[in-house]
C-alpha cells in the first residue's frame, strides 16, 4: 500500500502532513506560502490503486474535516486525537 507523501499539491494548494496515526492524518493547508487551515481524516486504503486515498470533496463531513480560523489547530487536533483512539 503506498503511503501518502508528507507534502501534496492539489487544487492549487499545498498540504503539510503534520500528524499521522493507524486510522487518520493531520495536514496543514496553504495556499501561496499562507495558512489556510487544517484538514484531518480517516485513513481510507484505495484497494483498486493500492494507495492511501486523500479526501476530495465528496469526503468532507463524512471522514475528512476541515478546520481554520482562531482555533483551528486545537479543534483539529481534537478531531485527529478522536479518530487516534479509535
Amino acid at each position: 500500500m503506498t503511503p501518502l507523501k508528507d507534502h501534496i499539491r492539489k487544487n492549487g494548494y499545498d498540504y503539510f502532513q503534520e500528524q499521522e496515526c493507524a486510522h487518520g492524518y493531520l495536514y496543514r493547508q496553504e495556499l501561496h506560502g499562507e495558512f489556510i487551515g487544517y484538514e484531518v481524516f480517516r485513513r481510507k486504503e484505495n484497494e483498486r490503486f493500492g494507495c492511501i486515498s486523500f479526501p476530495g470533496g465528496e469526503a468532507f463531513g463524512v471522514w475528512a474535516w476541515s478546520f481554520w480560523g482562531d482555533g483551528a489547530r486545537g479543534r483539529a487536533l481534537a478531531k485527529f486525537e478522536s479518530i487516534q483512539s479509535q
